[in-house]
């Protein structure tokens, strides 16, 4: 894979898990804390905002485990 497919590959990435995000965000601003699904939400975005971390990677096998 040459330098520009990495490039493209990863800003495609990118532009997935914003969307991703901004999807999620969404759903949450339309569910109020009462919802059954709220609080789950909320903990699988947060841990999933740290599996795409590579900063914190040493914080990824916790994840997994939860």
């Amino acid at each position: 894979m040459g330098l520009l497919e990495t490039s493209s590959a990863k800003t495609a990435f990118t532009d997935t898990q914003a969307t991703e995000d901004a999807a999620t965000e969404q759903l949450l601003m339309n569910m109020s804390p009462s919802h059954e699904d709220y609080y789950p939400t909320v903990v699988i975005n947060a841990l999933m905002k740290i599996l795409r971390d590579p900063s914190l990677a040493s914080h990824h096998t916790s994840v997994i485990q939860v």
